[in-house]
């Protein structure tokens, strides 16, 4: 079951689920999707849990520029993707935690802890592409 919900800016936030079990009620299903729906939605970021290693590795073949992006809090996939990142392209990441600039009261900050993802890029080209 995927569930994706559209904020008011026009981002979509998607979430899915899928059991194993030969007798999973529908109900019990709908709900655990939408407990990991309201989770992606806390998290934030631009980049949901399952994608955010796809994020990086994409940050990683980029021309040899900076590139930055904002993510909820890393997943254990993400953390593992950037050790191999590192252990096999050599290239490391630079993680802070982000603070918006807009939000000075801390009340008002909604959601989990964000994480800027920074990193220069390796410059790779695709030597196959014709070019004229």
């Amino acid at each position: 079951l995927t569930l994706t919900a559209e904020t008011s800016t026009g981002v979509f936030i998607s979430a899915e689920f899928c059991t194993s079990e030969a007798r999973a009620v529908p109900e019990d299903v709908a709900k655990k999707a939408a407990e990991l729906l309201m989770e992606e939605i806390f998290r934030g970021g631009c980049s949901d849990s399952l994608s955010q290693s796809l994020t990086a590795m994409l940050m990683v073949f980029t021309p040899p520029d900076v590139s930055k992006t904002v993510v909820g809090p890393l997943s254990p996939h993400t953390v593992s993707c950037l050790q191999h990142i590192r252990d096999y392209m050599n290239l490391t990441f630079k993680l802070e935690k982000y603070k918006h600039e807009d939000v000075e009261d801390e009340e008002l900050r909604l959601g989990a802890d964000k994480v800027m993802l920074s990193c220069v890029g390796a410059g790779y080209n695709n030597m196959y592409k014709k070019t004229s």
